[in-house]
């Protein structure tokens, strides 16, 4: 289900629900205050979770028209944790489909730390080399980053960002 972007400017630590406007982790230290996230020109696309918005099933998706004549398909992204203050860990997944209205999806082998939360401020770069049967495709390609667990432990749940989203071929 798609979900409302707010495009205004949140802090890390704002803990309502929603797809959000952060500041990138990228430039900045785990202390940055309210005003140093403002003033921040590097956003990043983020989520903060709660027990009833997207723990489980957020998801940032990435649709590609198609893939026509391209091969040795790779992702790459940082995955953000932003607010270290909190306890509970998330861990996400990144997985593909193909065709218009796909129903199925297949999980994609990614490198990097993909657990955020656990108290920790990180910025991590993730690798995705997608396999051959997203090339060559007339039809679209989707690509995404989720969450198909809860997140585990106690206290708030994570803030969490993607940031600096390539593809190559």
């Amino acid at each position: 289900t798609a979900a409302t972007f707010a495009t205004a400017k949140v802090a890390w630590n704002n803990v309502s629900g929603a797809f959000k406007n952060f500041a990138s982790a990228t430039g900045l230290t785990a202390t940055a205050d309210q005003a140093a996230q403002d003033a921040s020109t590097n956003r990043a696309l983020g989520i903060r979770q709660t027990g009833s918005f997207g723990d489980p099933g957020a998801a940032f998706v990435f649709q590609l028209s198609n893939t026509t004549g391209r091969s040795n398909i790779a992702m790459s992204f940082k995955l953000q944790s932003l607010d270290a203050s909190s306890a509970r860990t998330t861990t996400w997944q990144v997985d593909y489909a193909v065709g218009d209205n796909p129903t199925t999806f297949t999980s994609a082998t990614a490198t990097g730390t993909l657990a955020v939360g656990n108290s920790s401020f990180s910025n991590n770069t993730i690798t995705v080399n997608l396999p051959a049967a997203v090339a060559n495709q007339s039809q679209p390609v989707w690509i995404r980053i989720l969450t198909t667990t809860a997140s585990t432990g106690a206290g708030s749940r994570a803030s969490t960002a993607v940031d600096d989203v390539t593809f190559t071929w």
